[in-house]
């Protein structure tokens, strides 16, 4: 039978991570910092309107440009964009076709492209896109962060590492590539050089209210052996708020380990309320329940475990 341990757990997450990572820090969105299109100065009201969040005055901006100058290549993958926002993928793919025919060097194009397939399932498909758009803008350090997470997908850890890297070094500031990179690195078994772009990231995450780097670096050092030093990772991201139950079964795990099953009790309880279905959370009740002496309590995790696991 399988094994939900710490240890396991851990290792569980990392692996179904992947996923994860392209629906969840993708966003399934290209960040118009990323697009860098040359923007005709009517384009740029169509922009504005999207770095703003407003969809609806973004479409309407881009109405009166097409009314007074017909489509561009520049119309349609802004439309794409507006599409895109409004969870529109394969109209969104539709324009950028468009885009693509009059401008076939269109960088952000292929990106978007990448991403919508990815959100419409067609992930297989997505790699093609990002790596074209790598090739025909050698400084774009987000068309290699969406290759890599693409890579990571599909276990290819030491590509990944590679392409992170090179966007990490294009572009230092985001938060983002680094704690992906991490990811890959730990994969490999890089542990030092994943441990340093994990700080690296949570030193860039202050005030933006992004748990990432620190679940993963406590993941990490809970698996190392290392809990004490994983709860003072984990610790500042749940009391900064962050509505996790990732965190907290994570925070769990490194309190058991440190010798501290009460605290990890309660952790483990509000990670159940906050993650019902994961069958990480109830194995973990059912041990600490178990240690505890609260034999009941630790059958009817034991059996909640046992019914979610057999879903999976």
């Amino acid at each position: 039978g399988k094994e939900f341990g710490a240890e396991r757990s851990n290792k569980m997450g990392r692996f179904r991570r992947a996923r994860v990572l392209f629906l969840a820090l993708a966003g399934l969105a290209l960040p118009l910092s990323s697009a860098e299109v040359p923007l005709a100065t009517n384009e740029s009201a169509v922009s504005r309107y999207l770095a703003q969040g407003d969809v609806g005055g973004a479409r309407r901006a881009l109405e009166a440009i097409v009314a007074k100058g017909g489509e561009t290549s520049g119309t349609h993958f802004f439309r794409a964009l507006i599409l895109n926002r409004e969870s529109r993928y394969q109209d969104s793919l539709e324009e950028l076709q468009k885009c693509l025919r009059g401008q076939p060097d269109h960088a952000a194009a292929y990106k978007l492209a990448g991403l919508n397939l990815v959100a419409l399932n067609k992930a297989e498909f997505a790699g093609m896109y990002f790596e074209k758009a790598a090739e025909l803008d050698p400084n774009d350090g987000w068309a290699r962060y969406y290759l890599g997470l693409r890579l990571l997908e599909q276990k290819r850890y030491g590509d990944a590492a590679v392409l992170l890297e090179q966007a990490v070094k294009l572009q230092p500031g985001e938060l983002d590539f680094l704690s992906v990179w991490g990811l890959a690195l730990e994969q490999m078994n890089r542990l030092e050089d994943a441990e340093a772009a994990y700080r690296q990231a949570i030193a860039l995450e202050r005030g933006k209210g992004d748990y990432r780097p620190r679940l993963y670096l406590g993941r990490m050092l809970t698996a190392q052996d290392r809990a004490a030093e994983a709860v003072r990772v984990l610790e500042p991201a749940e009391k900064s708020g962050a509505d996790s139950g990732e965190i907290l079964l994570a925070l769990a795990q490194a309190l058991e380990k440190a010798g501290h099953p009460e605290k990890a009790l309660k952790k483990a309880e509000d990670a159940e309320r906050r993650r019902p279905e994961d069958p990480a959370v109830a194995y973990l009740l059912m041990r600490l329940h178990k240690r505890a002496g609260r034999m009941e309590k630790a059958r009817e995790s034991g059996r909640r475990f046992e019914e979610l696991r057999d879903r999976k």
